[in-house]
């Protein structure tokens, strides 16, 4: 995995939501990628995701962001 300048934690990508996706203070936080895969990983673009707001959106999209969450905690209790 990647890791971002800004938190110095790992990146994962999700072609699912089309962001990519850190651990920052031990939040959740996302930027959005662009057509060509690629994302802007300065500190301005980053955005927390808010999951109670999520709730009221389709399935897959909080349980897309519920396996990110998961596998990103677990690279960090792995390093």
């Amino acid at each position: 995995m990647v890791k971002s300048k800004v938190s110095n934690n790992p990146i994962l990508e999700s072609e699912v939501l089309g962001a990519a996706f850190t651990i920052m203070d031990d939040e959740l936080f996302m930027t959005p990628m662009f057509t060509d895969d690629s994302y802007d990983d300065d500190e301005d673009t980053w955005i927390e995701v808010d999951f109670m707001s999520v709730l009221a959106e389709e399935e897959y999209i909080w349980k897309e962001l519920d396996r990110v969450d998961v596998v990103l905690r677990k690279q960090l209790s792995v390093v």
